[in-house]
């Protein structure tokens, strides 16, 4: 008996293992912001804001306005149109005689055997004007005019990346909205942490920021694999991100939302980056962790279940009291940890009779995807592989 309460003791724990060390570094973080958004304020570097954009005219016509409007003292917008056939040119040539700091280039129709993103973003990166490039997509939107301000008050001379933090719009209501924020939430839970924790190993391009003279020093994309479609953001932040030249930016103003994408597109989003993650340096042994974890989860609600169908048969009730205690213990300390983590960093929407069907889920939905990508060929994720 002992034993067994000992090996579900340690489960309980073992699911722990990676959420507790981020959500630590990231309540200690929140806990200095104040005092390093006021150091920050003394110098603000100028920064070009750099997207992609293909068929985004609606996105464009209403988010780009809120990125243009930013309370910044020197910043400009380029946006390089990566072969639309709607009206993104209209619209960016009606917004650019409206805002004199926006500027648009596209990308030639000629161009093969390099993703056509990678290509749009450098193009972009090369024409800018200032060392320091913020990436953010046409489907995101700054949470308010502060976004650059925040994003880019902890920069340092040291400084060579800043990660911010991304979720999809609060506004979107709904089982699938649910799902897509929670997932985005322990993603960045994830990576967030590890960089507080002096480990980063990737980013996200819906909000993130890098000096342009590291880019160029590296050759940009050249040595990232760029045939690959996608990995213009995470493969950046693996190779030359490290402890000391990257800033996590957590403070609710600096972060964005992002439309709510259509599941086809989602999925294929999944795909996309599990393809670029393993790639990235360490993978194998974030992915044996993320394992370890998951298999503990899973084998702790196995084991509760179990105890308590045992004591209901056999009239033991210590074993429904270690079940029970243990499942409301496990339950409280996630669930707290996971609020307070998205209370730090604005996201309106709390987890609670929901987060069991996501945790359960989660891990599946990841699982579903590795299974999809076996039914896919290398090619569909490489431009003009062979």
């Amino acid at each position: 008996m002992t034993e067994w309460m000992l090996v579900y003791a340690a489960l309980g724990v073992g699911q722990l293992l990676r959420e507790l060390p981020a959500c630590c570094a990231m309540l200690r973080k929140a806990g200095k912001k104040g005092c390093e958004a006021k150091e920050g304020e003394v110098s603000l570097p100028s920064v070009s804001v750099v997207m992609s954009a293909k068929d985004q005219a609606y996105r464009l016509e209403r988010n780009l306005t809120q990125v243009l409007l930013q309370d910044y003292p020197r910043f400009e917008v380029i946006v390089v149109d990566n072969g639309s056939t709607d009206e993104t040119v209209d619209v960016l040539k009606r917004l650019e005689v409206e805002h004199r700091n926006l500027y648009h280039t596209f990308v030639p129709a000629s161009a093969r055997y390099v993703s056509t993103k990678k290509l749009a973003l450098t193009m972009g990166i090369r024409a800018s004007r200032y060392d320091w490039i913020v990436y953010i997509e046409p489907d995101c939107f700054p949470n308010g005019k502060e976004w650059l301000r925040t994003l880019m008050s902890g920069v340092t001379p040291q400084s060579d990346f800043v990660l911010g933090y991304s979720n999809i719009d609060p506004s979107e209501k709904g089982w699938y909205a649910q799902r897509l924020r929670y997932a985005a939430l322990m993603k960045q839970l994830h990576f967030l942490g590890a960089a507080l924790l002096g480990k980063p190993y990737t980013g996200r391009g819906t909000n993130m920021a890098f000096r342009k003279s590291l880019f160029m020093e590296q050759r940009g994309y050249s040595s990232l694999h760029l045939n690959l479609l996608r990995g213009e953001d995470d493969l950046l932040v693996n190779r030359y991100a490290n402890a000391s030249n990257t800033v996590v930016e957590l403070n609710p103003s600096a972060s964005v939302s992002q439309a709510l994408p259509y599941q086809k597109v989602w999925r294929g989003e999944m795909l996309s980056r599990l393809v670029t993650s393993r790639l990235h340096r360490g993978a194998w042994l974030r992915s044996l962790l993320s394992s370890t974890v998951t298999l503990s989860m899973y084998l702790f609600y196995f084991l509760s279940v179990l105890f308590i169908v045992y004591g209901i048969s056999s009239g033991a009730w210590v074993w429904i009291v270690v079940a029970s205690v243990g499942l409301l213990l496990n339950y409280g300390v996630k669930l707290t940890l996971l609020n307070r983590v998205a209370g730090l960093l604005g996201e309106r929407h709390r987890f609670y009779f929901s987060f069991p069907l996501l945790e359960w889920g989660y891990p599946l939905c990841k699982m579903v995807t590795k299974i999809r990508l076996l039914c896919h060929h290398k090619g569909e994720f490489y431009r003009n592989c062979v």
